[in-house]
Formats: C-alpha cells, sequence, structure tokens
C-alpha cells in the first residue's frame, strides 16, 4: 500500500496570510510558509486545476524562477524550481504559501543541531509545539505555537529533561520552553520523518488487549506509522471501524501520548492510543471492511486521467486497484462494466465498502465512481480535488448526482 507522508499533503486555498511575499522575482531563495503544517503542492500550471507535480512540507527551501502570475480566479503564483531527495523539480506554488528570502537561513541545511536566533515551528503536523513554562513534559503550557510560526530561540539545547533536549524561545511576546525537535531553522526541510521523533519507552505498562477497533476519526481514518510518533513517517492508513491486532505498547513520545504498535491487514506500525478502541475482533468483518482498509491508504494520491496504479488513478481506475488488490480476482476497469457486478442496494440501505455511482459529473450519464465509507461519507479519485479524497454523499453536488449502488458479495 503507498505509504501516506506524514500528514496529508493538501492543496491549499484560503485567505491570504498576512506574511505572504508578493515582491519575489526570479532567482530570489524562498521557502514554504503559512500551511499550518499542510506543506503546499507543486503543480504542472499556475492555478489548482492543474496536474500535481510533488508536494513540499512546511519550511522547505526553494528558487523563485518566474512570477508573480495572476490567473483568472485572482490567485497569484509563482513558478519555482525545488531540490528533494527524489530530484529536482520545476512547477507552480500558491503565492500564499511563500515566504521571502528575509526568512531564510543562508545555509539551507535541514539540521536539528543547536543554533539561536530566528527559527520556524515545523514537524508537528499541524497541532503546534507546546510552550511550557518550565523545561519539563509535567511543566504547564502557557499556550501553543502554531505549526510554520516563526520563533526567537533564547537558548538552544539549555536543558535536556526527560528524555527531551530544551530550547528557550520567544513568541509574540512570551518566554518559555519548548522541545528543540520540533524547532528548525529558517528555510530548513526535515531530512527524514524520523529526524524529529522524541519518544521514550515505558515499561511499567502492558497491553490490555491483543485486538482494537479504529475510533474517533470522524470516518477519515488513522495513519499507521512506521514509528510511535506523529513524525513517524506513514504506512498506511486504517479506516474507521477496521479491527487491528495490538502488538506492543503503549510507548509514550514527548508530548506524553501514548502510541501502540498494530498490525492491521496489510501492514505492521504504529497507531496514537485515542483512536484505539480496545477489545475489537482481529479481522474485518465484511469484504467491504476491507476495500476500506485498503482504499484509506492511498488517501492524497494524485488523481490521473486514465491512473490505475498507485503512482495515480481516476475514478474508476482506483475502484478497479482496490478490489482487485482485496480478492486477487477480475474486476473490470470500465466503470459501464463496474456498475453490472454486484447486487443492487438501495440507497438508505448503504454499508461501508459499497461502490457507488454518479452521473452528469464532467460528463453527461455515468461519470464516476467510489466506495462508500459510512455516515454519508465516500472515497474516490476525484478531479474536483486532484487526489484519492473523502467527500460528503450529503453535499449538494454529490447528492444531485447520486446514481446506483452495487455489493460486492
Amino acid at each position: 500500500m503507498l505509504a501516506v507522508v506524514g500528514v496529508l499533503l493538501l492543496s491549499i486555498l484560503g485567505v491570504l496570510p498576512v506574511f505572504a511575499d508578493l515582491n519575489l522575482t526570479g532567482g530570489d531563495a524562498a521557502q514554504v510558509a503559512y500551511t499550518n503544517g499542510d506543506g503546499v503542492m507543486v503543480r504542472a500550471e499556475a492555478g489548482t486545476h492543474a496536474g500535481i507535480i510533488t508536494s513540499l512540507p512546511e519550511g522547505y527551501a526553494l528558487t523563485i524562477d518566474d512570477g508573480p502570475f495572476t490567473i483568472d480566479d485572482g490567485s497569484s503564483w509563482y513558478a519555482v524550481t525545488a531540490e528533494t531527495n527524489e530530484g529536482t523539480f520545476s512547477g507552480y506554488v500558491h503565492a500564499d504559501y511563500l515566504a521571502g528570502a528575509a526568512l531564510v537561513d543562508p545555509s539551507g541545511e535541514a539540521s536539528s543541531e543547536l543554533f539561536s536566533g530566528p527559527a520556524i515551528v515545523f514537524g508537528t503536523g499541524g497541532a503546534g509545539l507546546n510552550l511550557r513554562d518550565a523545561p519539563s513534559l509535567s511543566s504547564g503550557v502557557s499556550l501553543v505555537i502554531p505549526e510554520g510560526a516563526m520563533v526567537e530561540v533564547l537558548a538552544a539545547g539549555a536543558v535536556e529533561a526527560d528524555g527531551v533536549l530544551w530550547s528557550e524561545v520567544r513568541f509574540e511576546g512570551a518566554t518559555g520552553y519548548s522541545a528543540g525537535d520540533y524547532i528548525g531553522a529558517i528555510g530548513a526541510a526535515p531530512e527524514t520523518a524520523a529526524q524529529f521523533a522524541t519518544y521514550e519507552e515505558t515499561s511499567d505498562v502492558s497491553v490490555s488487549t491483543e485486538t482494537a477497533t479504529i475510533s474517533g476519526s470522524n470516518g477519515e481514518g488513522v495513519m499507521v506509522r512506521v514509528e510511535p510518533g506523529l513524525y513517524g513517517g506513514g504506512l498506511s492508513s486504517a479506516a474507521e471501524g477496521a479491527s487491528v491486532a495490538i502488538l506492543d505498547g503503549p510507548v509514550f513520545d514527548a508530548d506524553g501520548a501514548g502510541w501502540y504498535q498494530v498490525e492491521t491487514i496489510d501492514t505492521v506500525g504504529w497507531v496514537h492510543g485515542d483512536f484505539l478502541s480496545f477489545g475489537a475482533p482481529a479481522v474485518a468483518s465484511t469484504l467491504g471492511d476491507l476495500f476500506i482498509a485498503e482504499s484509506m491508504g492511498y488517501l492524497g494520491v494524485p488523481y490521473v486521467w486514465g491512473g490505475s496504479e498507485p503512482d495515480g488513478f481516476d475514478c474508476s481506475g482506483f475502484t478497479y486497484y482496490i478490489v482487485n488488490q482485496v480478492l486477487g480476482n477480475d474486476f473490470p476497469r470500465a466503470i459501464e462494466l463496474q456498475m453490472e457486478l454486484g447486487v443492487y442496494v438501495e440507497r438508505d440501505q448503504l454499508i461501508a465498502g459499497d461502490i457507488i455511482f454518479f452521473e452528469n459529473t464532467y460528463k453527461e450519464g455515468l461519470s464516476h465512481v467510489g466506495f462508500y465509507l459510512g455516515d454519508g461519507q465516500f472515497i474516490s479519485a476525484t478531479g474536483r480535488q486532484d487526489a484519492v479524497a473523502i467527500d460528503s454523499l450529503d453535499d449538494s453536488y454529490w447528492s444531485e448526482r447520486y446514481l446506483t449502488t452495487r455489493r460486492i458479495s
């Protein structure tokens, strides 16, 4: 299953950030900023309609090639070039999510070495970083510094306690202590997600049961990670209601959150304890559960017309791939043939894993397909979001275009 890296990197639209720099010119250094930890898409053309080339995390250093360009919807874009571990990428980034050279560390190096001066909070998965009254996990939290916020490091690595190297920092006039692993030199990007994983194992707490159910995720499912922390790289997603086997834990991270090592139907990794309900069966109860568990692992995969592989899907390519991954059978590629299989299901009788079909989206007649998740939600590869994404069946757009449902048994 395709690893969903960190938290999902979304196509970002929103209000112009206060610090957005629209005075950048060709050759200027810049960085990804103001994304609340989500990161930003690099696109083939200026506009959210354009194909996705790659995604860059908060704080990533890049070079401005040209711009800004203002397109028909009023948004501004820059042509940029970025160096990543996968190669050099050139494309377009929304101007709202770029900060100028004044904010970029000249070294541009990704490093967690000690430093003082201007810095950026990143690697928190959008949760933000606690500013504590004293360098201790048991100390009071005066405020939470948002992901991507600029802070001043007064003394890096001032104290080591609770397995954490604490830095004394100032943010918006408040001074306190924060875990140094989540404070980086401006312009730096983590070399690996594990670089920022700070956690300690607690051996005096044992697992109370061997099975659990994913719960409390509002139907979105939860990330299964390589290591016990928000910065352990993502392996896959476990769907809401899916059953998992507990292998180890809890292990507590720097913020005191407990993590459990689990086995899903396709992988072994770590899940945040807040999303586990203990005492559930160890296997999925229906074929539909297996479809959902498999499909959730591909959230965020780019939409590609004609795509039917994990590097890009269209709608019927996505359902084709998922069903065949689970069953190993010859589920057809064509949406018209997919709708002929299984049994008909009334709209008010939907269950998780049912395959739902829509009409009159990008063309007249049968034109879209996805998997029902439950609670009025479904997952599909959609051009509307340029990716595999979750939508609401109650949304007026989808509700008016609902056609029929089939259940594979």
